[in-house]
C-alpha cells in the first residue's frame, strides 16, 4: 500500500481556494481518489491523469506559496508523497491509455516493479525487462539492482566515455556495495584455493623429505655400530678417584 495520510479537510479547502474555478473539480476528484486509495494500476493511472490535467497548477499558486515546487504543494494538500504523484504522472506519460497498460496487468506486474522499469529506455527494451522480472520472480530490490547493473555495465562503442549510471538512492548503493563485497569474497576464496594448493605442494615436499630421512635412518640402524670406548673410558676413569678416595678415608 502507498504511504498515504490524507490531509485535513481544512487544509484541502484552503488549497482549493487558490486554484482557478476550472481546476477545483479536478483537485476534488484527486482528493477523493487519495481518500480511497488502492494498489492496482487503474488507480495509479487515474491519479496520474488528474495530475497531468493539473500540470499548470504551479502557475496558479503565488510564488511565495510555491517555494517547494508545485508537486510538493499538491502532495501536501492531498497527504501523499511528491514521488507518488511524479511516478503516476510518468506512468500516464509512458502509457497514455488503458489499452497501453492493460497488458501489464495481464502480465502480472505490480506497481512497485512497474515504476522501477520506467528508468529503462526504449519501449521494447522495457517490455523485455518487465517480462523477465515476472518470469524470474524478481523482487523490487532485485529489479532496481538489475537496472542499475545493466546501465552501469553497458559498453560504449568507439572509445567514447561511459555515461554515469543514474542514481536510485541508498538501497542501490547498498546493493552495489554488496555486489562488490561478493566479488571481493570470491577473489579471497580463489586466493585461498591457490594458497591451499601451495600448502598441499609444500606438505608433499616435506613428506618426501621425511620419507628419505626415515629411509636413511633405518639404513644406519642396520649397519655396524661404533664401539663406545670413549663412554666406557670416561666412566672407568671417573670411578677410580672415587675408589681411591674411599681407600684413603678407610686408612685414616
Amino acid at each position: 500500500m502507498p504511504k498515504i495520510r490524507p490531509a485535513p479537510k481544512a487544509d484541502r479547502q484552503a488549497f482549493s481556494k487558490q486554484l482557478p474555478k476550472g481546476q477545483r473539480p479536478l483537485f476534488s476528484e484527486l482528493a477523493h481518489l487519495v481518500d480511497h486509495h488502492r494498489t492496482d494500476l487503474d488507480w495509479y493511472h487515474a491519479v496520474g491523469k488528474l495530475v497531468r490535467d493539473l500540470r499548470d497548477l504551479r502557475d496558479a499558486i503565488p510564488a511565495d506559496q510555491s517555494k517547494t515546487g508545485w508537486a510538493a504543494d499538491l502532495a501536501d494538500a492531498l497527504g501523499v508523497s511528491p514521488s507518488l504523484l511524479q511516478k503516476a504522472n510518468r506512468f500516464v506519460q509512458l502509457y497514455p491509455t488503458a489499452k497501453d497498460y492493460k497488458p501489464l496487468q495481464e502480465l502480472g506486474l505490480d506497481w512497485t516493479r512497474l515504476y522501477l522499469t520506467f528508468a529503462v529506455k526504449g519501449r521494447q527494451a522495457r517490455q523485455a525487462f518487465q517480462r523477465r522480472a515476472v518470469k524470474d520472480g524478481w523482487s523490487p530490490k532485485e529489479v532496481r539492482f538489475r537496472i542499475q547493473q545493466a546501465q552501469g555495465s553497458r559498453q560504449r562503442a568507439g572509445g567514447r566515455p561511459r555515461q554515469q549510471p543514474a542514481s536510485y538512492g541508498p538501497e542501490v548503493a547498498l546493493r552495489e556495495m554488496a555486489r562488490l563485497s561478493q566479488r571481493w569474497q570470491e577473489s579471497r576464496a580463489g586466493l585461498g584455493r591457490r594458497r591451499g594448493h601451495r600448502s598441499a605442494t609444500q606438505a608433499a615436499a616435506q613428506g618426501e623429505v621425511h620419507r628419505v630421512a626415515a629411509a636413511g635412518s633405518a639404513g644406519s640402524r642396520g649397519g655396524p655400530r661404533l664401539p663406545r670406548q670413549g663412554l666406557a673410558g670416561r666412566a672407568g676413569h671417573g670411578d677410580r678417584p672415587a675408589a681411591e678416595g674411599g681407600a684413603g678415608r678407610g686408612g685414616c
